[in-house]
């Protein structure tokens, strides 16, 4: 092969790397306008569980007398300021820059339970356990670029409480039902082909939370490319 004859070879390669078609974006499926979310991630905040309407479901302290419509230990620690930390589950679909969200929440109260001691009107009383569940629901808007899509929801959240106490040695189960919503702020940060994190943070209005934050990881499912 002469030299001449290599050369045009080598220039029809060439040409051919070149008309190559670019590869895939693989951030194009976080800017579809139509596409599902689904994310898991960490939960942490300040709660006023003193919100909630707590009625007496069970224990053998409906025995002494009062214990079934005590009021006062729900109004004091670890009611009032509840530390909690958890996990979180959500699944969204987002449809021209509108957000449809619907989640389910963990938290774990932490207290020490010799701080959740209090008299009340059946004698001394103690939280030994709160045990909460959040079923939350939401409306929200987004705007996503290249690499991160800014977005702002309004929650509804509805919290399902159950308190676990002794009072004067016996043993009583309160729950509770509260509603509430949340305004929530954050960014979707985009790591690659389908998955992104997510940090965010929280304001309550009118329910359990004060104030939250969190951050979730998951994928993004485009509907369409656009």
């Amino acid at each position: 092969m002469n030299l001449a004859t290599l050369t045009a070879v080598l220039l029809s390669l060439a040409d051919e790397s070149l008309a190559e078609a670019p590869p895939p974006d693989d951030f194009a499926g976080y800017t579809a306008k139509h596409h599902f979310e689904l994310g898991m991630g960490f939960l942490g905040g300040v709660r006023d569980e003193t919100r909630a309407g707590y009625t007496f479901s069970s224990g053998s302290a409906q025995l002494a007398p009062g214990a079934e419509a005590i009021v006062t230990p729900f109004a004091l620690t670890p009611y009032d300021r509840t530390i909690v930390y958890g996990l979180g589950w959500e699944t969204r679909y987002v449809a021209n820059h509108l957000r449809f969200t619907l989640g389910l929440q963990k938290p774990f109260a932490s207290f020490r339970m010799m701080d959740a001691l209090s008299p009340s009107e059946a004698g001394l009383a103690g939280t030994r356990s709160l045990t909460l569940w959040d079923i939350r629901f939401g409306l929200g808007v987004e705007h996503a670029f290249r690499y991160a899509a800014p977005f702002l929801d309004v929650i509804g959240d509805a919290q399902y409480v159950n308190a676990a106490l002794t009072i004067d040695t016996r043993s009583a189960q309160f729950k509770a039902w509260s509603f509430g919503f949340v305004v929530r702020a954050g960014v979707r940060i985009h790591v690659g082909e389908g998955l992104f994190i997510a940090p965010m943070g929280e304001i309550g209005i009118g329910g359990p939370v004060i104030w939250a934050a969190g951050l979730q990881a998951g994928w993004v499912l485009p509907l369409s490319r656009s």
